[in-house]
């Protein structure tokens, strides 16, 4: 339903803020644009991982850890096996992972989606594992299912040559782990026996976490205040909804993944300017 009242509020003049996904098809997300664009209004979608205090956090720190490796995130919970509008855990939730792939590491060039048997049949997926990779020299894994409650897991880890960056789901903090062992660590390396030895060389040892602020940790109030910014600002604006397309392209490469058990080619195609 997105693309028909969207447009319908564009053509009327109203700034609009949609839920993520953007709509279903890339079809329809041009639809939505469009009539955004020729209206002259602000079109925003709701996907919070840009204001998450935690993502912008690790952001700041990616310089600590190098050269990108490897992105690992999951999302582990448990439902009904599809959401009231019908679509599998892929089309309704990978967008916010993807787009954290794409905040923190950049562009993926080629993706392969496998699915793990669930509660519901056909096109509606609830147990999905993603496997992105760029030419620049990572990859990212992302697995999704609406079948599991594994407690309390990292949602994010991002590793590179340096260290690592790990996000927990309250995003109470972000935590740091460098490879290389603090001197500490090193002069460790004398004691003895083996396991207390062992001990001190723990990467916990080494973890230096960063606090985040208590309000917002979600990022939906920064997201709001972006919203209403660019509506204060008077110009039109559909950067937001062009990301979200972009976000939904991958997506749906991997549900033609899913379809041929084979890597596709998700370089975007869109009229997003990647840099």
């Amino acid at each position: 339903m997105h693309r028909e009242v969207s447009r319908a509020a564009a053509l009327a003049g109203k700034h609009v803020l949609v839920e993520k996904p953007l709509a279903t098809s890339l079809e329809d997300c041009d639809a939505i644009i469009r009539a955004a664009e020729a209206a002259g209004v602000v079109l925003a979608v709701g996907e919070n991982i840009p204001f998450r205090p935690a993502v912008r956090e690790a952001r700041r720190l990616l310089r600590e850890i190098g050269e990108p490796r490897l992105f690992f995130g999951s999302a582990l919970h448990t439902a009904n096996g599809q959401n009231d509008f019908g679509v599998g855990i892929l089309l309704d939730f990978s967008v916010h992972y993807i787009r954290a792939v794409r905040e923190l590491y950049g562009e993926p060039d080629r993706i392969y989606a496998s699915r793990a048997s669930g509660r519901v049949s056909g096109s509606v997926e609830d147990n999905v594992t993603l496997l992105l990779s760029s030419k620049a020299g990572w990859q990212a894994t992302l697995a999704f299912s609406w079948q599991a409650s594994a407690g309390r897991v990292p949602e994010f880890i991002a590793t590179g040559s340096r260290g690592a960056i790990k996000i927990w789901p309250d995003s109470a903090s972000v935590d740091l782990y460098p490879l290389e062992l603090s001197s500490w660590s090193r002069m460790a390396a004398r004691i003895r026996p083996s396991w207390l030895r062992q001990r001190f060389e723990s990467p916990e040892l080494q973890r230096r976490r960063f606090k985040l602020p208590r309000n917002d940790r979600m990022g939906y109030q920064a997201e709001l205040r972006a919203f209403l910014d660019a509506v204060e600002r008077g110009r039109p604006d559909v950067s937001s909804a062009l990301q979200a397309r972009r976000d939904l392209e991958i997506a749906m490469a991997a549900h033609a993944s899913l379809a041929c058990w084979g890597p596709v080619d998700c370089r975007t195609e869109s009229r997003l300017q990647v840099a």
